[in-house]
């Protein structure tokens, strides 16, 4: 018996890489630093320490939007991202925009001094 053909014709090639600017010493607060578009397909994000903060201090990357309830640490929590640390850090978790538009988030505190960060997302938009 021969197969069904069940396929898709969603297909994408325009993966995007977007980085934020530098959040240089950043209060203590929640920031919107990407914006994405209904039907963008978030493949990772990746969070670049240049200046080390304070051993106790958070950095967390999440998102809002999407008409979901905002969540601070999808992305990354401060156990990933270990802002006394400088280099690059990684997060791997996807995410599926097809609700609504959306941002990705920084939520920071600094509990003394804080750092210097930059936030990069790997996307595309397939609808």
């Amino acid at each position: 018996m021969a197969a069904t053909n069940f396929l898709s014709h969603y297909r994408a090639d325009n993966f995007r890489l977007e980085r934020t600017r530098v959040l240089t010493a950043p209060a203590d607060a929640t920031y919107n630093v990407i914006a994405l578009p209904k039907f963008t397909f978030v493949q990772g994000v990746m969070v670049y320490v240049d200046t080390a903060w304070d051993v106790d201090a958070n950095v967390e990357v999440g998102f809002s939007g999407n008409g979901e309830t905002e969540n601070t640490q999808y992305f990354l929590d401060t156990a990933l991202v270990v802002p006394s640390t400088t280099g690059w850090k990684s997060g791997t978790v996807p995410k599926y925009f097809s609700g609504a538009s959306g941002f990705i988030t920084v939520t920071t505190t600094k509990n003394g001094t804080a750092g210097n960060i930059q936030v990069w997302a790997i996307y595309t938009i397939i609808h």
